[in-house]
């Protein structure tokens, strides 16, 4: 196994370790304790999960290659890797394209957390409702 092997194999690892803490207490907290009222634990794992959105960048970022993509992303360079400027590198259109692609993909995503967090407040929200009602 090569070191660009490990490295990644650690990334990996580290990825689902952080899936792991982030989403576990969510799971666990909704199949064994559905019928507690726990309200500081569904809200301290609703923010777990939130975190999780918030620590896959910062994981990502620690490889050298997503970093150096990320930078010629953000500062709208051409790669200087494999598809970069150079013999058999990409020409200006396509790299504009795989450059917007690339935003529209990252703005789908944020659409879809967006939609995420906003479920999950709307979840939050009724729980708190449910807490302040009158039980029968």
């Amino acid at each position: 196994m090569s070191a660009k092997d490990r490295r990644l194999l650690q990334m990996i690892l580290v990825i689902f370790g952080a899936f792991l803490v982030c989403y576990l207490p969510i799971t666990v907290a909704k199949t064994f304790f559905r019928n507690k009222d726990w309200h500081a634990l569904n809200i301290a794992a609703y923010v777990l999960v939130y975190l999780a959105s918030c620590v896959n960048p910062i994981i990502y970022v620690m490889s050298s290659e997503y970093r150096q993509a990320y930078t010629e992303l953000l500062c709208c360079r051409r790669g200087s890797g494999a598809g970069g400027s150079g013999s058999g590198g990409q020409d200006g259109a396509a790299a504009a394209a795989a450059a917007a692609g690339a935003v529209g993909a990252a703005a789908a995503a944020v659409a879809a957390a967006a939609a995420v967090v906003d479920g999950a407040a709307a979840a939050v929200a009724a729980a708190a409702a449910r807490t302040r009602s009158p039980r029968a």
